[in-house]
């Protein structure tokens, strides 16, 4: 009575914030008109037909400043706009060549063709893999010592299969799919399989609830934009979802488990393996959890995998699941990995293994009848007993000199020998594993599972991948161009990026939004197409500076909501470390791998360090690291630490000299230094009271070095504002 009451308080109250509404237990079906919420219906082109030519962006917001008085300040001049579009679109500024050709460049096409060059950079498809890394909460493994308790070993494979994506231009709607359910989409298909590391993430070895809940929550906020976790305990405050609609959403994951599978050529787990996911339980029911308490579950009803009713419903299908997925260990390169390790053990592990491999291959793949299988199997399991029994015998021998610890060890090999011989071969072979399972429970061990897992996958996950992918569903695409707009525009056009949800006012540039998200669907799902109209618009393309702004604009529009000038940004903390490297050419731009341990002397980009609650590099957390919980957008902080660390860090110091040694060759000149300084790290030419200033300070250090001293003057501008701000 109590729950019921509540239901009906929310939707009165619901109903005053959202006119229109009728309540939030009312259920929504397909057939029925959409419901009044902005981000709940269906997204369509805006009308740009007013626009005779340009792009549709400055098109849309052109439209509004008419009526608001605005004016909008003039373009960029062209070195600070090359510095903005080379470090949102890479992460690392313009080299001096770069800037040089783009500020002689008099083609009314050099914003386009220096777009479409940094879009095709490598360096492109690490940066942007790095923000949707936050996103999509990346996170090595961690635990207690040597057990993992988070996340999964290995899961830097799903890292480079970002970085792989973006560089091939992989549509979202594809990626959204092989994130989910690649093991559904392509099973045995190892390659796609990496995706699923975005569910493999969240595995926590104490408690499966915690899992689920952190998979139903950050799924729902990365693809929908829904905070459909607040519906776990009780019928959502605000929006439209029943605490049911939360564990339908549960349901869908309910069967998911984590495993490694072996790599070609590698059989140690703890050193390489894919992280993926598959269904383990299929029969596992979901219960609705009465205020949210897993201890008191209502088993009067069993929960269906769905999504929640005010957005429709899925057709799942389930999906029969090639030998590859389902007993791994008949992978061809896994079979090889053994039979090799078999024969360095002797000739007679080798017979043994060959009969095995020839077992598994009859018993999973091309049994002709069950005589057959049997027969091989016994075969099999014969010579792996003689295989086994000959390696027991060689250490019951002793050779000269004996310890006592040998006579001992010798003693106990004999006895097992003996008991062994009289037991005699299994009736059946041992299966060969080429995974494994991730623990369920602490009192688990991986001796408790066995090699071979179920021959279909429910089809859950894919079907809700499908779902979130298609152009039905109106939250998706919405969603994703709000990032992008974000991490170049300095804004989101949707102001909380993770809840599009009742709360979530149509955005004043509902417009932009949607015109983006029908260009990110009619395109491919191309990230870079929607990129690429961003950058190439005169909205920004614009200054950041207010200097010569109308007052008008000023008065009306102070925050620049109306996107009138361009918005200054910081970089973000692996964006600040390989500017610096690459100001002195000293960055590795090795692609991919395992992950960088944290205290390890290297330049590779930062991206490629280890990055965990137990790994912090502390570089990267004094200027705003991304939180490993969750990240949907990045704090921005100004504290006197960081202009500590960029003072006091070795790198920076090894990196400042370098330069100076460089300088020192090029210009004997100081005057020349300088102007040369300012453009290296700066991106701009210097104005004449800075150097004035560098010049006071440099004469002011004649008790130092010629090195010491340049390489100070390296050091002030990499702490200095434009440094670290893209503008």
């Amino acid at each position: 009575m109590a729950r019921r009451y509540l239901s009906v308080f929310f939707a009165s109250s619901l109903a005053l914030i959202q006119p229109g509404w009728s309540g939030i237990t009312r259920g929504y079906d397909a057939g029925e008109s959409a419901p009044p919420h902005w981000a709940f219906q269906r997204v369509e082109r805006p009308d740009i037909s007013a626009a005779e030519s340009g792009n549709p962006i400055d098109a849309l917001l052109a439209s509004k400043w008419k009526t608001l008085g605005i004016s909008p300040v003039q373009e960029a001049a062209g070195d600070i706009l090359l510095r903005r579009l080379s470090l949102d679109l890479t992460g690392l500024p313009p080299k001096l060549k770069d800037r040089q050709e783009f500020l002689l460049n008099q083609s009314p096409d050099k914003v386009t063709n220096t777009v479409d060059r940094l879009l095709a950079s490598p360096r492109h498809s690490e940066h942007w893999a790095r923000h949707w890394m936050d996103i999509w909460r990346y996170t090595d493994w961690y635990g207690l010592d040597a057990q993992l308790r988070y996340s999964q070993k290995h899961i830097w494979h799903w890292r480079d299969w970002i970085i792989e994506s973006i560089a091939a231009d992989k549509g979202y709607d594809r990626m959204v799919l092989e994130m989910l359910a690649a093991d559904e989409l392509e099973p045995g298909n190892l390659d796609v399989e990496r995706a699923t590391g975005f569910l493999a993430r969240n595995y926590f070895l104490f408690n499966r609830t915690t899992w689920l809940d952190a998979t139903v929550e950050h799924t729902s906020k990365a693809f929908l934009g829904l905070t459909v976790n607040c519906a776990k305990c009780h019928d959502h405050k605000y929006d439209p979802i029943t605490q049911k609609d939360y564990y339908r959403m549960r349901a869908i994951f309910e069967p998911h488990q984590v495993r490694l599978d072996a790599v070609a050529g590698e059989l140690d787990f703890e050193s390489d393996g894919i992280a993926k996911v598959f269904d383990d339980h299929p029969e596992t029911p979901t219960y609705l959890h009465v205020r949210g308490n897993e201890a008191t579950p209502d088993e009067s009803e069993t929960i269906g995998p769905n999504i929640p009713s005010i957005l429709g419903s899925l057709r799942i299908t389930p999906v029969a699941l090639p030998p590859d997925a389902w007993a791994p260990g008949t992978r061809k390169g896994v079979q090889q990995a053994h039979l090799e390790a078999a024969r360095r053990l002797g000739a007679l592990d080798g017979a043994a293994m060959e009969a095995r491999i020839a077992a598994d291959n009859a018993q999973f793949r091309e049994c002709a009848d069950e005589t057959t299988c049997t027969s091989l199997s016994k075969k099999a399991a014969e010579l792996e007993w003689q295989a086994e029994l000959a390696h027991i015998e060689a250490k019951s021998r002793l050779g000269e000199n004996p310890t006592e610890e040998a006579k001992k060890s010798a003693s106990e090999a004999l006895t097992k020998w003996q008991a062994l011989k009289e037991r005699g071969p299994a009736a059946k072979h041992t299966s060969l594993f080429g995974s494994k399972k991730a623990l369920e429970t602490p009192e688990h061990n991986f001796n408790t599972y066995g090699p071979t897992y179920p021959r279909q996958s429910t089809g859950r996950r894919l079907a809700l991948a499908k779902w979130i992918a298609s152009r039905q569903n109106p939250l998706a695409a919405r969603v994703a161009v709000n990032h992008l707009w974000l991490r170049t525009m300095g804004m989101p056009l949707v102001a909380d990026v993770t809840d599009f949800g009742i709360r979530a006012n149509a955005p004043i540039h509902q417009d932009v939004l949607d015109f983006l998200a029908v260009e990110l669907m009619e395109n491919g799902w191309s990230l870079k197409h929607v990129l690429k109209l961003i950058t190439t618009s005169q909205a920004y393309q614009r200054s950041s500076s207010i200097l010569h702004a109308a007052p008008e604009s000023l008065t009306t529009d102070p925050s620049n909501a109306y996107y009138w000038r361009a918005n200054g940004k910081r970089m973000t903390s692996q964006m600040l470390r390989d500017s610096i490297l690459s100001s002195a050419d000293r960055i590795d731009f090795s692609m991919g791998g395992a992950p960088v341990p944290i205290g390890t002397p290297s330049d590779r980009r930062s991206l490629y360090f280890r990055h965990s609650r137990d790994d912090i590099h502390r570089f990267h957390a004094a200027f705003d690291d991304a939180n490993i919980l969750e990240c949907y957008r990045r704090e921005e902080s100004i504290a006197p630490q960081q202009a500590l660390t960029l003072m006091n860090d070795k790198r920076v110091f090894e990196v400042c000299d370098k330069l100076a040694e460089q300088s020192i060759a090029a210009h004997r000149n100081r005057d020349e230094f300088l102007v040369d300084v300012f453009e290296q790290v700066l991106g701009r030419a210097p104005t004449g009271a800075e150097l004035n200033t560098c010049m006071d300070a440099l004469s002011a250090m004649e008790g130092t070095t010629e090195t010491r001293a340049r390489a100070t003057v390296f050091l002030a501008l990499f702490n200095h504002n434009d440094f670290a701000t893209i503008r």
